[in-house]
């Protein structure tokens, strides 16, 4: 997702506070990420930061994971 995209969704890239910047930056890729992954990349607050994305308006999608009880977790490149 570009900046362009993220002003268009009323997210200011530079105002993130660093946890939620680090969180962004792993899903930005569009792949799917553990909850472990993002706590490692967001600290124990990683998934509070997933959750604040989202309220900002980040297309961000979580499933459960079929091997396993966890669940996961994407951006959705594209989308506005």
């Amino acid at each position: 997702m570009s900046t362009e995209q993220l002003y268009q969704l009323g997210i200011n890239f530079q105002q993130l506070e660093a946890s939620k910047r680090r969180v962004f930056d792993l899903l930005s890729d569009g792949a799917w990420h553990s909850t472990r992954e993002i706590q490692q990349a967001g600290g124990c607050d990683g998934c509070r930061r997933l959750r604040e994305l989202r309220l900002m308006g980040a297309p961000i999608d979580g499933e459960k994971m079929p091997e396993s009880n966890g669940w996961r977790y994407r951006l959705r490149l594209g989308q506005t």
